[in-house]
């Protein structure tokens, strides 16, 4: 589905050349959920960010259904870190912003954000602003909003980075069940092991800059899959060699 092949990327500014991605190469198959981790600095948000086409790598190839892609796409979604939502408009409008752009009929944008809003849980809040919201709702509306042009591909920058742990874990949780009723295509950045080892179905390690990969991981917990799966002997086993692998 998405091919990263040798990417480099290399900032240029007045203080000099920033090697950010050294030969990074990767494949992401349909339907499959990839964790990105690594040291902070090592690239993985550039990393997502040249995957998701707005800018070009310095070298290599990025294939998208087995075709290069050398601009934005539509069936690739990104998430960051801060949801980055229009406080002037409603949850409901914030979700059919995408598809307005698609020049989508109006009822039938409208009938696609009230299924995603029913999808991520905040029924009763299609009316509501972003100011009003909390940090996880403010991120469903987010996830709701990439979704909404049914994307085969979905990137997502540390989606949950901001919120405290009580509201992270259930998340994760969301997550996964959203990745299922969709069946998109998911590659996460993410700074937490557990969360790597609890969604993913791979966990790729990148080492300090310069990113490259350093490791892979098949993560064969079964689905579906449970927070109390952390407690047990292979959820364990599997956070300790990634954590190695970072070190």
């Amino acid at each position: 589905m998405l091919q990263a092949q040798s990417l480099s990327l290399t900032y240029a500014d007045s203080a000099g050349a920033l090697q950010a991605l050294d030969r990074v190469s990767l494949q992401i198959g349909e339907r499959e959920f990839v964790s990105l981790v690594g040291p902070s600095g090592c690239g993985k948000s550039s990393l997502l960010r040249t995957l998701a086409g707005p800018s070009l790598p310095t070298r290599g190839t990025i294939l998208f259904d087995g075709e290069p892609l050398t601009q934005p796409s539509r069936q690739i979604g990104i998430v960051f870190q801060e949801p980055t939502l229009m406080p002037w408009r409603t949850v409901l409008e914030n979700i059919t912003l995408p598809l307005e752009l698609t020049g989508l009929n109006h009822q039938a944008a409208i009938r696609r954000a009230e299924e995603l809003i029913r999808l991520v849980g905040l029924e009763g809040f299609a009316e509501a602003h972003p100011p009003i919201l909390s940090g996880g709702m403010e991120q469903r509306v987010a996830i709701a909003r990439a979704l909404a042009p049914r994307p085969k591909v979905l990137l997502l920058d540390e989606p949950f980075d901001a919120l405290d742990i009580l509201t992270r874990e259930p998340m994760g949780e969301e997550l996964l069940r959203i990745w299922s009723a969709e069946q998109t295509t998911v590659l996460m950045v993410t700074h937490s092991i557990g969360e790597a080892a609890l969604l993913s179905d791979r966990t790729l390690v990148m080492s300090p800059r310069p990113g490259r990969i350093t490791a892979e991981f098949v993560i064969d917990l079964p689905r579906p899959r449970a927070l109390e799966m952390q407690y047990g002997n292979r959820f364990g086993e599997l956070s300790r060699r990634i954590r190695q692998a970072i070190a």
